[in-house]
């Protein structure tokens, strides 16, 4: 049987029973608040796969098995290791102001400061946001215009 015939048949059982067997599920997101899940479908090559919601899902055993899976594990640490920065205020005391906020040539935001002996000095926004909220937020208010 050929992929197409394997596939028409395929879809014919499918359509008649108005569900499509999971064979597996490969990545999760959320949407709108929602978890959605990529659905391997049995019978069909994995570029068909689809983003389904979970309450379209019928195979909480899958959905358990998934989130129990190492991949699911290991995905969940690196994002939580890459958004659990702290914020240590370790410059707090040594900066006396920040001169401006602009965005470099490579297109990420830069702080341009002054330290308190007078050096000057300039620093990743993400960085500085750690490192000297407090100042931060000052300079946010300073250039805060309102319009009615």
């Amino acid at each position: 049987m050929s992929f197409i015939q394997n596939k028409i048949s395929n879809e014919e059982d499918c359509l008649s029973d108005g569900v499509y067997e999971v064979e597996k599920i490969i990545d999760n997101r959320i949407v709108n608040g929602k978890n959605q899940y990529k659905i391997k479908w049995y019978g069909y090559p994995e570029s068909e796969s689809t983003w389904e919601f979970k309450e379209n899902l019928f195979y909480e055993k899958m959905l358990e098995e998934y989130h129990n899976s190492k991949t699911f594990n290991k995905k969940k640490k690196t994002e939580e290791v890459v958004f659990n920065q702290i914020v240590t205020c370790e410059w707090e005391d040594h900066i006396l102001r920040i001169v401006a906020i602009a965005i470099s040539p490579s297109g990420t935001k830069e702080v341009e400061y002054e330290n308190k002996d007078g050096t000057k000095g300039v620093c990743d926004a993400v960085e500085f946001r750690y490192k000297a909220p407090i100042k931060l937020i000052e300079f946010y208010e300073e250039h805060l215009n309102f319009t009615e």
